[in-house]
Order: structure tokens, then sequence, then C-alpha cells
């Protein structure tokens, strides 16, 4: 901690990635039939939870349709801007 610098202890808890992944695998669908949708969510609620959340998310794929789903909406939203 830089000198003159007070954090809270949630504001600690809350950057700490470690935590924050630790925290998302109880939420993983793969495991503990959690909710991919929650944890796409917390992915984009806050910068500090994106990494944690989108590593659990993403970790365990068991087929490739998450991933082609991902890139079809981007493909449909991307030719109707045309």
């Amino acid at each position: 901690m830089e000198a003159g610098l007070v954090t809270s202890p949630g504001a600690r808890v809350a950057t700490n990635q470690d935590l924050l992944e630790q925290v998302f695998k109880h939420c993983d669908p793969a495991t503990n039939r959690g909710d991919s949708d929650m944890l796409a969510k917390c992915a984009r609620v806050a910068h500090a939870f994106f990494q944690p959340a989108a590593k659990v998310l993403w970790e365990d794929l068991f087929d490739w349709s998450p991933i082609f789903h991902v890139l079809w909406k981007c493909m449909m939203s991307y030719s109707s801007s045309w």
C-alpha cells in the first residue's frame, strides 16, 4: 500500500483477483449448477470483475456452441449495421 493511500477492506476484497476468482468458481455452471448468464453479467458490471469472471466462464467448455453463439450474434449485429 502506498503511503497516505487508505483503502477500505471492501475495496481490497473487490480488487483481489484471486479471491474474486474463487467466489466466481462457486457460480461455475460446469461444476456447481451455476448460471453462465450471471457470470457473464458479472464480467460486464465492473472492470475489476471482468478477468476472474471471464476466466471461470470460459475455462471449461464441453463443446464449441457457446463460442459459435457469440460469434453468430456479433455477425448478425455487424451485418445489420450495413
